[in-house]
C-alpha cells in the first residue's frame, strides 16, 4: 500500500522513470496517511481483525463448526469457533443484496464490516450486502 501522498506515494524521492514497479495512479487518494484518519477504511479494518485475533483464543485457536443459516441461503456462510469458554460465530453475507438468516445464537457484534459493534443479536440476524460479522456468544449458549 503506498505511504502517503507525495511523489512516487512516499517509497522513493527517485525520478518515477527509474523506480523498479510503478506507482499506482489512486496512491494520491488510496494510502496508509489517508486511511490512518479513517475509522471505516480498510486499514482500519484489518487493525481490528487483528486486535480481534489477539483478544479471542477462540479465532485464534478454536474448534471450527460450520453452522446451518435457516431459511436455507447459499449465499450465508455462517461458522462457530470455539476455545474453553470463548466462542464466537462468525456470519458472512456473500452477496450484493440484504439477507436475513436466523443462526441460532444470541450474543453481542464485536466486529462488523458495517460498523455496529455492541449491538445485540437475537436469534434473526439481518446483514447489509457483503457484510462480515463476530458475535461473541455468552458462556452456556449450547449452540
Amino acid at each position: 500500500m503506498p505511504w502517503n501522498s507525495e511523489a512516487n506515494a512516499g517509497f522513493s524521492a527517485a525520478d518515477p522513470a527509474t523506480l523498479w514497479l510503478p506507482v499506482a495512479r489512486n496512491a494520491a487518494e488510496i494510502n496508509v496517511d489517508a486511511q490512518l484518519c479513517d475509522p471505516d477504511s480498510t486499514l482500519s479494518l484489518y487493525r481490528q481483525l487483528l486486535r480481534l485475533r489477539t483478544s479471542s483464543a477462540a479465532v485464534r485457536y478454536g474448534d471450527i463448526t460450520f453452522l446451518s443459516a435457516e431459511p436455507a441461503h447459499e449465499s450465508i456462510l455462517a461458522y462457530r469457533r470455539r476455545h474453553g469458554r470463548d466462542c464466537k460465530v462468525i456470519v458472512l453475507n456473500l452477496t450484493d443484496a440484504p439477507a436475513q438468516c436466523d443462526v441460532a445464537v444470541s450474543g453481542t457484534i464485536v466486529f462488523s464490516t458495517i460498523s455496529r459493534p455492541g449491538a445485540p443479536v437475537g436469534p434473526h440476524l439481518r446483514l447489509s450486502p457483503n457484510e462480515a460479522t463476530v458475535i461473541d456468544v455468552p458462556e452456556g449458549d449450547t449452540t
